[in-house]
């Protein structure tokens, strides 16, 4: 027990008021919400009336008043307090708190530590974090009924200053040489009454294959000679696509022959490209193997690729370090497993970030991690800070695939020696 408090009885008013166990047979644990502007505060209970508008002075217009002397400034908050600058050297925010400075783009110049709350206020949020959500909420005490979101650390956010995204994509890779594959989703209908638009039903089921990647790619037909190549029907990025490994050059484009029979132009798409073996695999050991050239992941049981998908691994800027995040390339063993942990970091050149309960971590290397990212879609792309990103249905795919298995009703679990974490390999 690492805990300061605990207890074994169920009916615990911390235990029953706590927040909901994690979906395990969902893509996401939980449901996760965009923090749409600076300053939001978190807080640990209902705050009186009063209290919020001292907090979120933005709940009432604040006029700005501009006396006789030019350099003097008053601004009066929602409490009826008043701050005055007369010294000429201080610029126009002198005084005023960063979140309610106006910003022309990037985030504000504070730090994680600049966030931490104060009274009843745990920590305050920058636009653009994530906060995962257990519940809505509305005190029944209160005079004025207002409502709330319950965090899954057990804090009340301002309802209005969250958002709640579609997820941007439900892209997932592909089983391979498997005679009983864990089954897909159901395919969700669409507004027209199709299929996802990546959806097939017959995936590929073993290498070569090849993932789409534009969203204007076409089906390729070649002439006898190979020396003519006509566009034909249009096909969906993020199809998944069997591939016969022949390849063709046609006026300089490379070309990949697919088991269907058309041509893919290599400049739509991305084929997988896993690297050697580890030499000293046991028969059947898994392992993965992730390839910044292509970005892409395979997962391998010996010698047998078992699984085949996108990722995001970290942005490389060669010029300005500050923005280099490149991936570290090497041999690792997954070392410890959650199903969800708040991944947060200040960094100088794009400020603070904060994501509570990212899903489905696979810690390898210090703090790098395969994990999966529900906030954007630009997988078969450099995105991250160093992590690999996984689409949250390939990162639960493979948090229930790989080593130290997390026994059932656990959150997470740490590889021993006695029984090593999953081998990754990542290279170019």
């Amino acid at each position: 027990m690492c805990g300061r408090y605990a207890t074994l009885d169920a009916n615990h008013p911390r235990v029953k008021t706590g927040p909901h166990a994690p979906f395990l047979d969902q893509p996401l644990p939980y449901v996760y919400a965009y923090n749409v502007a600076n300053g939001t505060p978190l807080y640990r209970s209902v705050p009186p009336r009063e209290d919020r508008l001292r907090y979120e002075p933005w709940l009432v217009k604040k006029p700005k008043i501009i006396t006789d002397n030019p350099y003097e400034e008053m601004l009066i908050d929602a409490g009826g307090m008043a701050t005055t600058s007369l010294d000429p050297t201080l610029d126009d925010d002198a005084g005023i708190p960063w979140y309610l400075r106006d910003w022309d783009g990037g985030k504000p110049q504070v730090t994680l530590d600049d966030l931490k709350g104060e009274g009843p206020i745990v920590r305050r949020k920058v636009k653009g974090f994530y906060v995962a959500l257990d519940s809505e909420y509305e005190d029944p005490a209160a005079t004025v009924k207002t409502k709330w979101w319950k965090t899954t650390g057990g804090f009340l956010a301002p309802y209005d200053r969250m958002y709640l995204p579609k997820p941007p994509t439900d892209f997932h890779g592909v089983w391979l040489n498997t005679e009983a594959p864990p089954p897909y989703p159901p395919a969700v209908a669409q507004p027209d009454g199709g299929a996802p638009p990546y959806w097939i039903p017959n995936p590929p089921t073993k290498l070569p294959v090849a993932f789409l990647l534009n969203s204007r790619a076409k089906k390729y037909a070649l002439s006898e000679d190979k020396k003519k190549a006509t566009a034909g029907d249009p096909i969906s990025r993020f199809t998944p696509l069997a591939l016969t490994g022949t390849t063709a050059v046609v006026a300089s484009m490379l070309f990949h022959e697919t088991a269907e029979g058309w041509w893919m132009r290599s400049v739509d798409g991305v084929a997988v490209k896993p690297g050697a073996a580890p030499a000293d695999l046991t028969p059947g050991e898994k392992w993965i193997d992730v390839n910044l050239k292509t970005q892409s992941l395979v997962a391998f049981e010996g010698d047998k690729a078992v699984y085949a998908t996108l990722v995001s691994t970290g942005k490389v800027d060669k010029v300005n370090k500050e923005k280099n995040h490149e991936t570290p390339k090497g041999t690792f063993r997954i070392r410890e497993k959650h199903i969800a942990a708040t991944m947060d970091g200040d960094v100088a050149s794009d400020g603070p970030y904060s994501i509570e309960d990212v899903p489905w971590i696979m810690y390898f290397n210090g703090s790098y991690a395969l994990h999966g990212a529900f906030w954007h879609s630009n997988f078969g792309h450099t995105q991250s800070h160093g992590c690999v990103n996984l689409s949250p249905d390939d990162a639960r795919a493979l948090f229930g695939w790989t080593e130290p298995h997390v026994p059932e009703g656990w959150h997470g679990a740490w590889a021993t020696d006695a029984h090593p974490g999953t081998r990754v390999v990542v290279h170019d």
